[in-house]
């Protein structure tokens, strides 16, 4: 049976998020808050760039409803509002890749050091009977790893919904987990954000320029730090998934990302320069609608996780190996089939 606890942090925090878009959506548009059309960006009208700020709002104030007394969460929260700020500020007077790189790290090791929370194991990645543990390598390695899931999200939110459609597939992951092992202690701060991303979603796939929000960088860096954590807290803290799994939830991000740097490095690009390189700017080469790119997106995202799962829990030894083929797989149809030209 599932608890009422979790019940009221849903509906609280989806009413929030309700509430605080409205709220903001007029105060951001006299603030000039606002996402301008460009070369670049070719969405109609100045949308307004607080889908952040209102996530936020509702996944803290929602948590926090219910006494918070997890040392860890709280510095989380606290890393995670400095990871919202550094991205309003990006949106409001854009810094360099390496000024914001630069910001992360730190936050991200400042995180790490006083938590003490970090990977500390690789679990049975390789089929191996004993588990793989890091040592020392484990603080850099939660660093980068932390950086670039961060980054992965925020590099997708080029096309309506598809940056909170897919952390929306991650949270349904970690909780889909939890239900097939038969627990019932769910993670507050993954429901809060679930029902949080919901009114969310409603606004921004909206066709009218008039009700259409972004997130913004502040809202897509804010997203993916709170995804990194979840599964950093859950596969190293909780110990409900295994690390091999958590990548499984997350494979599209992961797959688009490395794919990015793979082309630019062969393109002789710096790896932060912006380009058009993208699933969804492929898929919209193809001539597709925002909403069919979506919905592609999320499907093939949901059928990952579904196949995830379903390895994890009959053949767990192979996950990681047939992470690795499937993502040489995209690897290869990106850069090297006949669609590589489109």
């Amino acid at each position: 049976m599932i608890d009422l606890k979790i019940i009221s942090v849903f509906l609280l925090s989806f009413f929030l998020t309700l509430i605080s878009i409205i709220f903001l959506r007029s105060l951001a548009k006299k603030l000039k808050i606002v996402d301008v059309p460009s070369k670049r960006k070719t969405h109609k009208g100045n949308i307004p760039l607080i889908g952040g700020f209102a996530i936020f709002i509702s996944v803290y104030i929602s948590i926090s409803t219910e006494s918070i007394d997890n040392d860890i969460l709280i510095i989380f929260m606290i890393s995670a509002f400095l990871i919202l700020l550094l991205g309003f500020v990006d949106d409001c007077y854009p810094l360099s890749a390496n000024v914001r790189i630069l910001i992360q790290i730190l936050i991200i090791s400042l995180m790490i050091f006083i938590s003490d929370l970090k990977f500390s194991t690789f679990g049975h990645s390789f089929g191996l009977q004993n588990q793989i543990q890091l040592g020392l390598l484990s603080y850099p390695i939660t660093i980068l790893g932390m950086l670039f899931v961060t980054n992965a999200f925020n590099l997708m939110d080029g096309s309506d919904g598809i940056t909170a459609g897919l952390a929306l597939l991650a949270l349904i992951g970690i909780n889909l987990v939890q239900i097939l092992s038969g627990g019932n202690s769910f993670n507050l701060l993954s429901i809060a954000l679930f029902g949080s991303l919901l009114p969310y979603l409603w606004f921004n796939l909206a066709k009218s320029s008039k009700t259409k929000i972004f997130l913004g960088d502040s809202g897509s860096l804010f997203l993916g730090y709170t995804i990194s954590f979840l599964l950093l807290y859950e596969s190293q803290y909780s110990k409900n998934i295994s690390p091999t799994f958590a990548l499984w939830l997350i494979s599209i991000p992961v797959f688009d990302v490395i794919y990015v740097i793979f082309y630019r490095i062969m393109s002789s690009k710096s790896l932060f320069s912006p380009d058009r390189s993208h699933l969804h700017y492929f898929l919209e080469r193809l001539g597709l609608s925002n909403l069919k790119i979506f919905f592609i997106i999320i499907t093939l995202g949901l059928f990952l996780l579904l196949l995830g799962i379903f390895i994890e829990y009959k053949i767990q030894f192979v996950s990681f190996i047939t992470f690795l083929f499937l993502l040489s797989l995209y690897l290869w149809f990106r850069g090297f089939s006949r669609f590589s030209k489109i």
